[in-house]
């Protein structure tokens, strides 16, 4: 199945053509810049750039490109070739511990992370769509969409996320409406815990879309900021397919509704081209609404599984049309699970 922006709108892609790693040469990554703080900072810089600038934050280590925090960081990062696993090039950071086992192509790392580093990724200011400044004007709503895996040699503390979104924006703009999620090592698939057995590269992949609002003219960037864990990915390493900025967007993801969150995807070999991101594994689509579930995109027998946050069976039915409700009697994350398709979705 070819996953597409959702909403029947045209849009306009302003992604960054930096952030395109289908097309970029193999080989080193290379981080614009860096910064003290949980940024997205350096914005002077970032405003400048209309192909994208990476700035690197977490805490008060990046004192500077010279120091060994962020030379080590800056190590991992590459353009790494993986059509022969059918999943094309992808922006790769590759931990000093990663064991061949689960990435065995790339460069490690020269040394240990910082404990919560952030790769920042601003968008072109030229192409930002944000307020006109008229009284009660409201921006357009942008979609980001992110295709990544992250990967441990052996699964942690589940309870613990391995990476975080968040999209930022420098003052006096103000992101609006924006969904910001943790998640963990166990939304993608490393490992099968019951037989031990590796699954493949190209499994265990996640997609995550949602919508937001930049809001003040000041003709600043926004950025989508990565937030991993050090420890975790010295240890393993992160896969990002794909980084896309799209405008506008119906808001259908936006703050107050679940993020379109796709887990256990896998790509699938046969595409006609290495941006042909062809997965298998979610066509459902869930939204909250007033404590109650709505999924649609069903086939006639399906069976719906609703289970709570600790993996406790909730409710199921079978679906009898191609969308079906289930109430919420709480708040909190559950996740929702048709055939080989899960989908964590929340109850605020």
């Amino acid at each position: 199945m070819l996953i597409v922006a959702a909403g029947a709108m045209a849009q306009s892609d302003i992604t960054p053509s930096r952030y395109k790693f289908a097309n970029l040469p193999e080989g080193p990554f290379t981080i614009d810049n860096c910064s003290t703080g949980w940024g997205p900072g350096n914005v002077t810089d970032a405003r400048a750039s209309e192909n994208g600038y990476v700035n690197a934050t977490g805490g008060a280590f990046w004192t500077g490109k010279d120091t060994d925090a962020f030379k080590n960081f800056q190590s991992g990062w590459q353009i790494l070739d993986l059509t022969e696993e059918g999943i094309g090039k992808v922006l790769c950071f590759k931990g000093s511990g990663c064991s061949d086992d689960i990435l065995a192509k790339g460069t490690k790392a020269t040394g240990t992370n910082v404990p919560w580093p952030q790769l920042a990724f601003y968008s072109d200011p030229k192409n930002t769509p944000t307020a006109s400044g008229e009284e009660g004007a409201v921006a357009p709503f942008i979609r980001l969409s992110i295709t990544y895996k992250a990967m441990e040699n052996e699964l942690s503390d589940t309870g613990s996320p391995i990476t975080a979104l968040e999209v930022k924006a420098v003052e006096p703009n103000e992101v609006k409406n924006s969904y910001g999620g943790p998640f963990n090592t166990s939304d993608m698939m490393v490992k099968d815990m019951a037989t031990e057995e590796m699954f493949e590269l190209n499994e265990g992949w996640q997609k995550v879309e949602y919508d937001f609002q930049i809001g003040t003219p000041t003709g600043n960037p926004f950025a989508i900021s990565i937030k991993m864990d050090g420890a975790k990915l010295d240890k393993g390493a992160i896969l990002i397919k794909e980084i896309k900025f799209l405008t506008p967007s119906d808001g259908t993801y936006a703050k107050g509704q679940p993020a379109n969150v796709q887990t256990k995807l896998t790509f699938k070999e046969g595409g006609s081209g290495i941006n042909d991101e062809i997965v298998e594994g979610n066509t459902i689509q869930c939204r909250v609404l007033d404590n109650v579930l709505s999924v649609s995109n069903l086939k006639t027998g399906d069976k719906i599984e609703l289970y709570s946050a600790a993996g406790a069976l909730v409710a199921s039915q079978v679906a009898t049309s191609n969308k079906e409700t289930l109430p919420l009697n709480g708040k909190g994350f559950y996740i929702v699970r048709v055939g080989t398709t899960s989908v964590k979705v929340t109850n605020n």
